[in-house]
């Protein structure tokens, strides 16, 4: 649409240019007079037009296309999420209900699968190992063995240095916890082959809540069986020392327990 100023200017120049010839006109003849007349009526007729078009009428196609880069001026002024770093909801991770924190009270507690085993009835008939044992000597392992001749038998197996008639306190050691649910004890005792010693005798002592309940000896390339009741004993001890009159200062052996059970 134009502007009033330019609107005024257009009709103006229309009207002096072509409406004023014709309304006053320089004298003619009658034909003349006639053709002037008929571009009389024409002009006063698209006078309307001029005016409607020029101030008043549809908005041309130039303004209706330059109203096209504000619309999407005002597009581009919103703010576009991704740009603002704003995190939409779809972004968001959704909460699930049925996921339920853990309560402290679920969580382990540091240590406790450190804890020595107490050993339940499950553990009756089938053979021991260090895992089971509440305290285990030092460099005492399990393995398989050369014992007496017999190749390759599985068991427990340490060494033993001191020479005593019985046991003193830095004599190997091995404590179960069998929390009085057991009535029997029972393993096969020898000496292992690689031993460096053959001439000293190994002993084997059982105790039941600190009180004695039976031990046996075995020389080298012996066997020897041991059992006994334990029914009522929570903390059991088996003790292992070498002795006999052939034991002395650097004599070792190694001590093999086979077949450790509790039932």
């Amino acid at each position: 649409m134009l502007r009033p100023t330019t609107c005024l200017r257009t009709v103006e120049a229309y009207f002096s240019r072509i409406i004023q010839p014709v309304i006053l006109p320089a004298p003619r003849s009658g034909s003349v007079r006639s053709g002037r007349a008929k571009l009389h009526l024409m002009a006063l007729g698209m006078l309307p037009l001029l005016v409607l078009a020029s101030c008043g009428g549809t908005p041309s196609a130039q303004s209706a296309t330059s109203s096209a880069p504000a619309t999407a001026t005002a597009q581009s002024a919103t703010p576009d999420a991704s740009s603002t770093g704003e995190v939409t909801p779809e972004e968001t991770d959704s909460f699930n209900p049925s996921e339920e924190p853990t309560s402290d009270s679920e969580t382990p507690i540091e240590g406790e699968s450190q804890k020595p085993p107490v050993l339940d009835k499950r553990a009756s008939g089938r053979e021991l190992t260090t895992a089971d044992f509440f305290s285990t000597p030092e460099n005492w392992r399990d393995g398989r063995f050369n014992v007496a001749g017999k190749q390759s038998l599985a068991g427990v197996a340490g060494p033993l240095e001191d020479c005593s008639e019985e046991p003193e306190y830095s004599s190997p050691t091995i404590e179960l916890r069998l929390a009085n649910n057991f009535s029997k004890i029972s393993m096969r005792v020898g000496q292992s082959d690689d031993s460096r010693s053959s001439d000293t005798v190994v002993k084997v002592k059982i105790l039941g809540n600190g009180a004695y309940l039976d031990s046996t000896q075995v020389a080298f390339n012996k066997i020897q069986r041991l059992d006994a009741s334990v029914v009522g004993v929570n903390a059991l001890k088996i003790q292992a020392w070498q002795t006999g009159e052939h034991c002395e200062g650097g004599s070792s052996v190694e001590a093999v327990l086979m077949e450790l059970k509790v039932e």
